[in-house]
Order: C-alpha cells, then structure tokens, then sequence
C-alpha cells in the first residue's frame, strides 16, 4: 500500500484509518519523493491519496504520483477527499488530470461516505458505487478510444503492404496481428500519426522517442519503452534471424545432420541400457527401504527413471 501526502499537509485523518486497519506493508511517501517504484515493487498496489484544498499542492502531488509510478500506472489509486471540498467541484479537474496523466483506474472516497469510480472512456466519466465489493474492475471497453500508431516495418513482425482489391495499405506480421487483435477486443480505433509508405522500415529508437513524449500511443514493435536510468542506457535490440549448433566435428553439417548423429541406434542402445539399470536399482532400493515386496511392473514403466534419462523434469 503507498501513502502519498503532500509535506505541508496536516495529518490526513481518513487516511490514518485506513491505515490502521490494513494489514498490507505500507510505504508513505511525500509530494518531495522522486522514486521509480517499478523497480522494486509490484504492480498489485493501492494507493492512498489525501487531497487537499489548494489546487496547486493536489497537482504537486499527482506529478510526484506520475514521476514515482512511471510504467506502472495503471496500478489502483483511492483518492480521499478533504473534509472542506465541495462534492461537485473536483469531478471534472480529475477526469481531466487522470486523462493526462494516463491513471485509468481511480476511485473517489468522498467525505459522504459514497464512492466514486472513474469511467476514463466513458460518456460519463463517474460512476456511483452502491456497495464496497469489487469497486476497482478491469478497463475492458475503451469506448473506440483512437489511439495514434506507426509500425517499425520490420520482417515478420510488422509489414504494411497494399491490398490491389481495395487500393488500401494493410498490415501483416505477428506484432501488427497481436495489435489488431487487441485493439478489437478492447474497442480501440488505430489510426496512423503520420502517413505510412509501404516498406519503409522505421529506428526502434525513434519509435521509443515518439512513444516517450506523447506523439504515439501504441506503438506497433517487438521492444519495451523503460526510460535511461544510472544502472543502464537504453540500447539498439537485435533480432536473430537464425540459429546454429557447434559441434565438434570434422566438417561443416545441417541441423538434421547433427540430430541423425546424436540419435543413431548407439546411441539409443546406451540410453535404453541406462534405463534398465537405474529401473532396476530403483526396484530394489524402494523394495528394500519401504520394506514391502519387489514390484515387477515397475520395471516395465518407471516414470522417474524416464525422465532421469531423458534429463526432464517430472510435475
């Protein structure tokens, strides 16, 4: 559970209650705090924020919220609401800095004692909630959200092509799939930043750029977006097109090759012959521990003794 209060801000009365009574670990932090929790934290996480009056001190503290949950956002945030906030004013500058801040699942604890959901994608942005079960659910309609997008290009994970029937560009690869496919479940509307020529292989690099600053929402590419940070710089991914096993042997040889020497009739003898000893001192070492009599149809199926020698695991 994180605790964020800003340091000017006398104690927050509904957030030592609930305090007291969670059970969870808890990390309290101030709107001074600059710390990238997705290091070490879990993304299962409830956080606790105490607003306040001023407006300015409730912004520091959800910037210090971004800067602290960067790449874990969508982790769930309990506002509380001061006692001397007026019920309707607050609605419409949250729907607006959640939206900005890209915090979609958000409830507010009014001082009424009612709660609040965020719908982010919805017409109506606040929903009332009548009871205290299930009162954070995953976002699974984002309303024909249109998120911008530009594809990399690259062989087999996303290709634009142009389809002849419909004088269209198009897309194909693994990656553009698994995109399409998303963005069909959930309801969101792709639609290209900028116009798209065909086979036009665009930087990993700038595609992490555009995605950092804002300029694209999903990106379709194989490659996570982590910021540079002091134990690491971000680095250019290679793909690896092929494969090869090195073997010593005196000339150069295919992959079949190499399997059709490791499992000739020699070498299915030895391992069959491996089998046989470890089925039988197996029998007699469970024969004479458990002190109960040889089973014989262990010696036909041994399950363990299988696994040993094809080096598996058993479970």
């Amino acid at each position: 559970m994180l605790l964020l209060q800003h340091r000017k801000q006398l104690q927050c009365n509904e957030m030592e209650k609930v305090a007291a009574a969670a059970t969870w670990p808890m990390l309290r932090l101030t709107n001074e705090a600059n710390f990238y929790l997705r290091r070490s934290q879990s993304t299962e996480m409830l956080a606790l924020i105490c607003l306040t009056e001023s407006r300015e001190m409730n912004m520091e503290m959800w910037q210090a919220l971004a800067t602290n949950l960067n790449n874990m956002r969508h982790v769930r945030l309990l506002l509380l609401q001061h006692e001397a906030q007026s019920l309707g004013q607050p609605f419409e500058e949250l729907s607006d800095i959640t939206q900005e801040l890209k915090f979609p699942h958000v409830v507010l604890f009014a001082t009424t004692g009612i709660l609040y959901r965020l719908q982010p994608y919805a017409s109506q942005h606040w929903l009332q909630l009548n009871t205290i079960r299930h009162i954070f659910i995953k976002q699974q309609n984002y309303q024909h959200l249109v998120a911008h997008t530009l594809p990399d290009q690259i062989t087999s994970l996303s290709l634009v092509y142009m389809d002849k029937k419909t004088q269209r560009l198009r897309m194909t690869g693994f990656v553009a799939r698994l995109m399409q496919e998303f963005t069909r479940v959930h309801k969101i509307t792709l639609r290209w930043q900028r116009p798209v020529i065909a086979g036009e292989e665009l930087s990993i690099i700038l595609l992490r750029n555009m995605t950092l600053n804002g300029t694209l929402n999903l990106p379709i590419t194989l490659c996570g977006f982590e910021r540079d940070s002091a134990s690491g710089l971000y680095s250019y991914p290679y793909d690896i097109p092929s494969w090869f096993i090195m073997v010593p042997c005196p000339r150069q040889m295919a992959t079949a090759q190499v399997y059709r020497v490791l499992f000739n009739w020699r070498m299915l003898s030895l391992l069959f012959g491996s089998y046989c000893i470890f089925v039988l001192l197996d029998s007699m070492l469970s024969c004479l521990l458990t002190r109960s009599k040889f089973d014989w149809t262990n010696l036909i199926c041994n399950e363990r003794m299988i696994c040993d020698v094809a080096s598996l695991t058993l479970g």
